[in-house]
């Protein structure tokens, strides 16, 4: 079931991410996108679980302060995946993670 929920918030934040507010391309957005999806891949796969998805807690908090002001709805879509984050860091990665599988190794 962790499994599942940790796919589940990730696939609402990569629609998220596609929806960035910013049109142009240049070096810092790219760079922040590349970090952005390595935590998501991170936090998928269960390695460094509750690091990767605090880490992606403290980046959308930061970010969805603009949000508030130019568009609610993106604010409460962030806000909702922010909280599914915050359960992954809580409830830990569960049974299918690398973290899991190191510990048994």
């Amino acid at each position: 079931m962790l499994c599942n929920g940790r796919i589940l918030t990730l696939l609402i934040f990569v629609t998220n991410l596609s929806q960035d507010l910013r049109d142009e391309e240049n070096v810092s957005l790219i760079i922040r996108r590349v970090i952005v999806v390595v935590l998501v891949a991170a936090v998928t796969i269960g390695y460094k679980t509750k690091l990767s998805a605090l880490l992606l807690v403290v980046w959308l908090t930061d970010s969805n302060k603009t949000l508030f002001y130019i568009r609610i709805k993106s604010f409460f879509y962030t806000l909702s995946v922010i909280g599914g984050l915050l359960m992954i860091v809580v409830l830990g990665p569960g049974d299918l993670s690398i973290d899991n599988y190191k510990k048994i190794v």
